[in-house]
């Protein structure tokens, strides 16, 4: 919370002025900077993950990490989900699913890992498709 309290600061005393995709980088440098400090750290709110049967949206360097945080933590990770099922069949022995598979793998709950424009969008559509299951952003970890 330090780091984001201190960003947000700089940015009100230099009057940002960024685009909106810079902003959005530097977010993401900051969220990145937090959740690497709580796996540093091994805080507690990673352990509340443990014994859950998770997902974590995405097949990229971010989720891979994720996912490892979470495995570390004792948390059940079942799959990675993407769209659509590519070529890729599992990451770390994890296998990978499409959205609609994973309705049958009864998740406690899906982590979207991606930390792009399309972030909002993709939780609203795993929502929708993932009735019942809890979605988070990897930043809400």
């Amino acid at each position: 919370m330090l780091l984001k309290r201190e960003a947000d600061a700089v940015a009100q005393l230099l009057g940002e002025t960024n685009s909106s995709k810079e902003v959005q980088l530097d977010k993401n440098v900051i969220d990145l900077k937090l959740l690497l400090e709580k796996v540093l750290n091994q805080e507690k709110l990673l352990a509340s993950y443990a014994g859950m049967k998770v997902g974590v949206f995405g097949t990229r360097q971010l989720s891979i990490l994720i996912a490892n945080a979470l495995r570390q933590n004792g948390a059940l990770v079942s799959c990675f989900l993407q769209s659509t099922r590519d070529s890729i069949n599992e990451i770390m022995d994890v296998p990978v699913k499409s959205i609609e598979e994973a309705r049958d793998l009864a998740l406690s709950m899906v982590i979207n890992g991606v930390e792009g424009e399309h972030e909002l969008d993709i939780s609203e559509v795993l929502r929708d498709k993932l009735e019942g299951t809890k979605v988070i952003s990897w930043r809400d970890m």
